[in-house]
């Protein structure tokens, strides 16, 4: 494929991969350094559609030869990190954490790794940080992009003969693309358009539209001055957004007009765009990207609270390791110089050896105490919170929803409103509705409160707005449960941020909520205040008890919190909310405290499942307290 090969893609990739890896380890430095995964799908979708193309019209292009070129370009370097990732984890995660992990190996090894990581989190929150192989929902998207998209080029280049009308019909597939992930994103789905396929054509789209005008005016070429405006807006593109356009566009773009024409090469430009060092880091970006992120999550995992400066400049150091090692001895080795029966006896051997190490994974017992939790039993209440089915979602006035139970039955009653401190009561409710055989929709508000004048933001005012006309207008909904996060001590009201320390503000705005829904002639009831953990209680209680930060006699301490400290946050804005409510006020304290302390957990296992949201057995252990709502309804 030398024939084919454009040395400035080097430095495309160099520039996408030290974007990641700049927000991986000082996010607040590069905030969407991410979008260099954007500038890979774009390379990825420019080279791979220009292959097929020039060999097609060559008569020789082969989808065997294709699929052994991606396995061998792929394949040998992603089992070498699996492989050694395994090891590391096991001696490393607490239980749930490594069963966690296991899966994630076999949603890695099966190209699903986006969809897993899709359905049990997401990207940006901090429990995210903790999963070693996160980063390969990106290269579980290119791998679906390869299986896929040849066959699919290959239909479209022999169907539409002419050039023109071929850019059109990509052009229509990659825009489809484009205003699918808008749409989604718009509806509050911003997690699957994140990471699904169908959300992220338009990436790669952008590369093949670039391929298809490069191939057709190969003559014209970029002038020097062309090249450093479309590079600096493509690092630009890091800093600022199209405003109505997804993230990442402008990044999109100005790569796809770089591409689409030959880079004039003279002195300035070759020190500058085709420098050996950048040139070296793009060669060397696929390892890079496999092992910067696991090996920063290994040093977050054991030191659990921030990791300093130098503990990030040393793990890095083994990046720049284990990286090297994967490019000259895998990478290298496996594309180039070993036979293909070679190739599929170690890459047999390397796949067997990590399922073995991973089947074994879920063989491991846990050990029960009656007298004390052990590490591997509290991080079993890690990320439990309730999410809704995939299955179950709804599309409710142009606004995603989800049934709470029984999803074939459409005819329900009963609304939970409000953001994730909405949704993990869930189960709470779940038990009730199936009780009363009665149905539920929880409609959700993706961070923001359910409060129509003040809110986190001025976006969130508009999203709450039009959640209400939703909820209020449904003539099915007769009974609505409002909930809420109760940790926003300066909140937005008409056009600026002002203090709300002891939250009665918010108090005010949820009374004024209540009163317009109760006008409608809907019964409402509104969720109090928990007293929540300090810090992401399962994983970091788990991991200080393993790694001995702590001993059993401190564990206590640690799930017991003052009393004093709820009072002092809640007292007068839970007293106003029972002044106006009365019995529609459930109040969760009742349960979670005594005259001392407020508890996060008991002998059967702990209320939360991380910093803020109830665990499974949390919000079943609650759920007593919502029985008045179904005995009154």
């Amino acid at each position: 494929m030398k024939q084919y090969y454009r040395p400035e893609i080097d430095s495309l990739r160099a520039l996408a991969v030290i974007g990641v890896i700049i927000f991986h380890y000082f996010p607040k430095l590069l905030p969407s350094g991410y979008l260099g995964v954007d500038l890979f799908f774009v390379i990825s979708g420019y080279v791979i559609s220009y292959q097929i193309y020039k060999n097609f019209n060559k008569n020789n292009f082969s989808l065997k030869n294709f699929y052994l070129r991606r396995i061998r370009r792929i394949i040998p370097a992603t089992l070498f990190l699996l492989f050694i990732c395994s090891i590391i984890s096991f001696y490393l995660f607490v239980f749930s954490d490594l069963i966690q992990f296991s899966k994630s190996i076999f949603s890695s090894l099966s190209f699903t790794a986006n969809i897993y990581f899709w359905l049990t989190g997401g990207y940006f929150t901090t429990i995210d940080e903790l999963k070693p192989l996160l980063h390969l929902w990106s290269l579980s998207i290119e791998e679906q992009f390869y299986i896929f998209f040849p066959v699919i080029f290959l239909i479209l280049i022999k169907f539409f003969r002419n050039k023109f009308l071929f850019f059109i019909v990509i052009l229509s597939i990659t825009l489809i693309s484009f205003f699918l992930n808008y749409y989604i994103i718009n509806i509050g789905g911003a997690n699957p358009a994140f990471f699904l396929l169908p959300t992220r054509i338009w990436n790669f789209g952008f590369g093949i539209l670039a391929m298809v005008y490069f191939v057709n005016n190969a003559k014209q070429i970029h002038n020097s001055l062309e090249i450093i405006v479309l590079t600096l807006l493509i690092i630009l593109g890091f800093f600022i957004e199209i405003k109505g356009f997804p993230r990442g566009s402008l990044i999109i773009f100005s790569t796809t007009i770089l591409l689409s024409k030959k880079i004039k090469v003279n002195n300035f430009i070759h020190k500058i765009f085709l420098n050996k060092y950048l040139r070296t880091i793009g060669l060397m970006s696929f390892s890079l990207y496999l092992w910067h992120w696991p090996i920063l999550v290994y040093f977050k995992y054991y030191y659990i609270s921030e990791v300093s400066f130098l503990t990030k400049f040393l793990s890095f150091i083994f990046v720049i390791i284990l990286s090297s090692l994967s490019y000259y001895l895998v990478e290298k080795k496996f594309r180039y110089e070993y036979s293909i029966k070679k190739t599929f006896y170690s890459l047999s051997l390397l796949l067997v050896l990590i399922l073995g190490l991973n089947l074994n994974n879920f063989n491991k017992t846990i050990n029960y105490s009656k007298e004390s939790y052990s590490s591997d039993v509290i991080s079993m209440a890690t990320q439990t919170n309730f999410r809704c089915n995939p299955t179950s979602f709804k599309l409710h006035s142009n606004s995603r929803s989800c049934y709470l139970n029984n999803k074939s039955n459409k005819e329900y009653n009963l609304a939970l409103v409000g953001n994730s401190h909405a949704q993990m009561y869930g189960p709470s409710i779940i038990k009730h509705l199936e009780d009363k055989n009665r149905k539920g929709l929880l409609i959700p508000m993706t961070g923001c409160l359910p409060t129509l004048y003040l809110n986190i933001s001025k976006d969130c005012n508009k999203i709450a707005k039009n959640n209400f006309e939703i909820y209020i207008n449904d003539k099915k909904i007769n009974t609505i449960i409002i909930g809420t996060s109760w940790q926003y001590k300066k909140i937005y009201y008409k056009d600026k941020y002002i203090d709300d320390p002891d939250y009665m503000l918010f108090g005010k705005s949820l009374i004024n909520l209540v009163n317009k829904i109760k006008k409608s002639g809907k019964k409402v009831y509104l969720i109090g205040p928990l007293q929540n953990p300090s810090y992401n209680l399962p994983s970091e209680l788990s991991r200080k008890l393993k790694f001995r930060y702590i001993s059993n006699d401190q564990l206590k301490k640690e799930l017991n919190i003052d009393k004093t400290l709820y009072d002092q946050n809640f007292s007068k804005v839970k007293k106003l909310l029972f002044d106006e409510m009365g019995n529609n006020f459930i109040d969760l304290s009742i349960k979670q405290c005594d005259e001392k302390y407020c508890y996060l957990g008991d002998k059967k296992g702990l209320y939360f499942a991380d910093l803020n949201h109830l665990s499974f057995y949390g919000a079943i252990y609650f759920s007593d307290l919502f029985k008045k709502i179904f005995n009154e309804s």
